[in-house]
Formats: C-alpha cells, structure tokens, sequence
C-alpha cells in the first residue's frame, strides 16, 4: 500500500508539472480589439503633431514648454484623468524664447545663410549689420591679438576641423548584431571626463563674456555635424541666475 501511495503521488506531480508548463491560451478576441483600437482610433498623431507643430520648440521654462504643459494637462482631463496637472521637480531657472531670428550675408553678394540662435544668449534688440572677423582660436589671448579691430565687429569662430565631409556618405550606420555585442559603452562617461567637460564649458562660457567687453557684437560657430542643412544649437549657463547671458550668437552650417 505504501508503494503504491508513493507511485500515484509522484503520478499527481508529473501531471502538475507537464500541467504548468504549457503556454497560456492566447486571448485572440482582445488581440483583435487592440488592433483594431490602434487602427481606428490611434491619437498618436494627433498627439504628436499638438507637441511639436503647435506648441512648437520646448525649451525648458520656455513659452513652447508651457503651452506644452497646458495641452497635455488639459487631454489628461478630456480622457477622464484625475489629480493631473504640473509638478515641481525643483528649481531650474529662467526661460528663453526664440521670437526672430535671420542670418544673411551681404558681401561680395547677398546670399541667406541656415543659422539658428544659441539659447540663452542676448538679444540683437533689432537688426544687426556689422563686419565679420575671423577669431583663429576661441581663447582671451587670440582675443587680444585682434585688439581694437574686434570693435563693432561680429565674430566667426574658426572651426577646429576643417575638412567638410562627403555629403554622399551617410550621416548615420546600421550595425549587425554581432557587431552591436562588441561596441563600447560610448554614452558613459567617467568622472575625469565630466570635470574636463565643465571645465571646457566654463571656459567657453567666460571667453564669451570676454568677446562682448571687447567690444565684439556677435558671435557665429559650427560643429563637425553642421552640415548640408542641419545645424546643431546648444545653449549657456544663462538659465542660473547667477549667470548673465553672453552675447548674441549664432550656430550656423559648414556648407
């Protein structure tokens, strides 16, 4: 009797096991209502095209930022949310607000130029029409090689790297997965590398103040990936408030 008990137990649990090891039955009726909500009644674009086309760029504490807030605070309410709304998340800054901007060359011709304002620098308070000076190195002593001749003068930083690249190579590439396994951890960076970034950031920070008591009106620069059209724009430190904006400036392209 006793063998026995034991063989219909161990019975029971092969049966409990093989039991639990199936996969679950898959709810084809819900998948089918999903698809078709996705199909029909998707917001998605709607959504998308209300964050970016409408309420336009958001900066951070900017007019587009809020009228950001305000869209999706009110869709949250139309969709029967409860308690939505903004919430601190500390204490940032000022805000920055892009109302016009234009970039022209007007010698040897007239000529448009792709260029986008740096966030969080001064105003033009109007139009702008100055000379343009070439600036070798973005440092106080190439400053004061130019001496009085940076005077009234907008200044174009010379860019580091001077060899444009082919705009028939593509600007981004697909890896295989065997080559995605091998690649390093790029996006991390080490302690000594984010000293040496804020150290280059201050740096650049008060050559600009520099630049402006010198008597420079502007500034103009680029990056390696400015090119054919597409301009890449950071911003200052002007958004603590122990920091006062720099000069006007400009990011442009390479072409």
């Amino acid at each position: 009797m006793r063998l026995l008990s034991i063989q219909c137990s161990l019975a029971a649990l092969l049966v409990a096991t093989v039991a639990t090891a199936q996969p679950a039955a898959t709810d084809t009726a819900i998948m089918r209502q999903l698809r078709t909500a996705e199909k029909k009644y998707s917001q998605l674009a709607s959504i998308a095209h209300q964050l970016t086309d409408v309420c336009g760029p958001r900066l951070t504490n900017s007019a587009g930022y809020q009228r950001a807030i305000s869209y999706v605070s009110k869709t949250f309410k139309e969709w029967g949310l409860v308690n939505d709304g903004p919430e601190a998340w500390g204490s940032f800054g000022l805000g920055w607000n892009n109302n016009r901007t234009y970039l022209a060359m007007r010698q040897p011709y007239y000529q448009p130029m792709i260029a986008y304002p740096q966030a969080w620098t001064k105003s033009s308070n109007g139009p702008l029409n100055a000379p343009v000076i070439l600036l070798n190195k973005f440092d106080s002593a190439s400053i004061d090689q130019l001496g009085d001749a940076i005077k009234g003068k907008i200044v174009l930083r010379k860019a580091r790297k001077m060899v444009l690249a082919n705009p028939a190579d593509a600007t981004a590439a697909r890896y295989a997965d065997s080559a995605l396994n091998t690649l390093p951890d790029t996006d991390i960076m080490t302690r000594a590398e984010v000293e040496e970034y804020a150290a280059g950031v201050k740096h650049d920070y008060y050559t600009r103040l520099y630049l402006e008591a010198k008597g420079a009106v502007g500034l103009l620069n680029s990056s390696a990936a400015s090119r054919d059209g597409t301009v890449f724009s950071n911003g200052g430190p002007a958004y603590v408030k122990q920091y006062k904006p720099s000069l006007p400036e400009m990011a442009i392209t390479r072409e």
